[in-house]
């Protein structure tokens, strides 16, 4: 007899013929969400195949088993503000498993709500897939943009990915912070900023006291700020 247990169990495993077969046998069981709000497909979406040494693209026939029985594909399992926690972001948060993205993006996903974790993991193929699926560079939830966060939690490999789709490296966050003033006050590695230089962020943006990224930098008594500087006002001449 199927149950929520045994169902929970042969998804954790991508057993698509299980959880088709129990289904089949219980019905009702495909409208069951769990104590964090996640039904079978949320719950699909975050196995991370690889590290369980799953092939990946069983998530994949899961998904689209789920899909076909009637599960929306962008349903959230919670939401906080504007942003929900969709299938596609346990994907790209949890399960970090590109063709299962892919799969989902081309069976009509929303690519939203999900950079901040593709660039989070500093996740470049990652990202490139959600920009390519029509992911909005500069959507604002929790007064952050998707790179301006990625800056924040000095994820790098991520905020290059996100500057190089095009990402604004110049948004001023409510606090009238740059990427840069932000990463100036918490002490960044200086060999960080060169992203800057090659897209051309401003350096002459103050900040709510008024201080600009140019300013501090020429404050600093290292010569390697102000070289930094130099190249930043070059970069903008």
């Amino acid at each position: 007899m199927a149950s929520r247990t045994r169902l929970t169990e042969q998804v954790r495993h991508l057993d698509a013929s299980a959880v088709f077969a129990g289904l089949e046998e219980s019905p009702e069981l495909l409208a069951h969400r769990d104590d964090r709000g996640r039904n079978w497909l949320h719950l699909t979406c975050s196995i991370n195949a690889a590290e369980k040494h799953i092939d990946e693209t069983r998530a994949v026939t899961l998904a689209r088993g789920l899909l076909e029985r009637g599960l929306p594909i962008d349903a959230p399992a919670f939401t906080e503000g504007d942003w929900h926690a969709t299938p596609l972001w346990y994907a790209v948060g949890r399960g970090r498993n590109l063709p299962l993205v892919r799969y989902l993006l081309d069976a009509g996903s929303t690519p939203e709500h999900c950079l901040w974790a593709a660039s989070f993991n500093d996740d470049a193929t990652m990202i490139q897939a959600l920009i390519a699926g029509g992911a909005s560079l500069e959507t604002v939830v929790e007064d952050e943009t998707p790179f301006f966060g990625a800056v924040k939690y000095s994820k790098f490999v991520g905020a290059k990915a996100l500057l190089e789709a095009g990402a604004n490296p110049d948004w001023v966050d409510p606090k009238g912070r740059t990427a840069m003033h932000a990463m100036l006050k918490k002490g960044t590695d200086p060999v960080h900023f060169q992203m800057f230089v090659t897209h051309g962020a401003r350096s002459d943006i103050p900040d709510r006291d008024g201080k600009t990224v140019d300013a501090i930098l020429r404050r600093k008594r290292d010569k390697a700020w102000h070289a930094l500087a130099d190249r930043l006002d070059a970069a903008n001449a």
